[in-house]
Formats: C-alpha cells, structure tokens, sequence
C-alpha cells in the first residue's frame, strides 16, 4: 500500500495532494510506529522521496521533523549491526533506500529545505571528510578517542571500510593492497558512480560494499 501511495503522488501534479498531506505522513509514520519490518520502512524513505519532489519547499518544512529523525535512526541502526555480512534483504533494501533519501536531500538547495541544513552538518559534514583517503589517514580512530565530532554518515563510512578491510575480502587481495598502496584500508572499492542520478538508479544491493558510492 505505501508503494502504491508513493506511485499516485509522483503521477500527481505539484502540491496536488497538499490537502490529504497530514494523512498521508500520519499513515506513514503509523507504519513506521507498528513494524520493525525493513522492506516496509524501505517504502516509507521510497514515499518521503516522492514527497521530496511533489510538495513544494513551503509546505514541507514541517515533514522534516520526520525525514531527519528516520534517517538518523536507519544510519545508526547500520553503524551498529552486529553482523553486517550476514544481514537479510529486508535490512539491505531499507539501508538502500536510507540513502538514496540521504542523497535526494543533499542535492536540495538550503532554500529548498532550510530545516535540512541545520541538521546536515551532523549528518555529512565537509563533503571532504567523506572520503576514503581521509578515513584511512585518520588510522581508524574513533570520534571518542580523538575528541573530535565526527558526522554520521562518515562513521558509518569508516565502518564499512574497517568491515572490508577485515572480512569483505581475501587474505591474498589484503596483502596486495597492503599499507604501501593508494588504498590504505585495502578495500576493494565498487566502480565509481560520479552523479546523483547513477546512484539513485539502484534498486537492489546485495551487501553492504555497493553503498560505499554514497560515501565516496
């Protein structure tokens, strides 16, 4: 049904559904209150991307107090699994469609979503600090030990580069790209996907190493 709702918004014309926007984010957020499950939560970031588009700047700023929270939860949901090599396709599809939310958000000029912008420093920081260079030369530190914040998205970056640097490949790809080479972390990086639009084209992961394009 969030699907659904979601695909009737974006055949819709600009705030045509402006009206019924109260229940429409009261029945998305219900869905998000009564289930754990992720490819229901995956539809809800999928509807408040199509919101993104069909709702004029005015008349969102209200839905950021539920956009930011939710991403928020999902980022540090992922920072945290306990077994990130061994996650279901339920738990990919909703970390897809965290960031391709994320991602969407970004590309919004600060007029376009004010409240965003208040809250994006937390979230990505300095677009440099996302690199995977600077990750490496920090040696891996955490926030706490070098008393330094640290944005969210770029500790969840730092994870999936320890993750495969440890287990996401072979001891023979680990030794040849040992701390001699460019790639400090020795990560076997995804083909770069240089624009917004590669990146939202992605409807299906299967680990975690092919959300490494958002943070590269």
């Amino acid at each position: 049904m969030v699907k659904r709702l979601a695909f009737l918004i974006y055949c819709g014309e600009s705030d045509q559904y402006l009206p019924q926007l109260q229940e429409v984010v009261a029945y998305l957020t219900e869905n998000l209150r009564v289930s754990t499950a992720g490819h229901l939560h995956a539809a809800v970031m999928l509807c408040f991307r199509v919101l993104l588009l069909r709702i004029s700047a005015a008349s969102l700023a209200p839905l950021w107090y539920v956009f930011v929270p939710e991403i928020y939860s999902a980022l540090w949901q992922l920072e945290q699994e306990p077994e990130p090599n061994r996650l279901p396709q339920s738990r990919l599809d909703l970390y897809l469609a965290v960031f391709k939310l994320l991602d969407a958000c970004v590309q919004l000029e600060e007029s376009q979503a004010a409240l965003f912008h208040a809250y994006k420093w937390s979230l990505v920081g300095d677009p440099e600090d996302s690199l995977i260079g600077n990750h490496s030369s920090s040696g891996g530190q955490s926030s706490s030990t070098s008393g330094v914040f640290t944005p969210l998205v770029n500790r969840v970056c730092r994870r999936l580069c320890r993750l495969l640097s440890n287990g996401g490949l072979s001891s023979t790809e680990r030794s040849e790209n040992g701390p001699g080479s460019d790639n400090k972390l020795g990560i076997q990086l995804p083909p770069p996907m240089h624009t917004c639009c590669q990146r939202l084209t992605l409807t299906r992961i299967a680990s975690l190493q092919e959300l490494l394009p958002f943070l590269v």
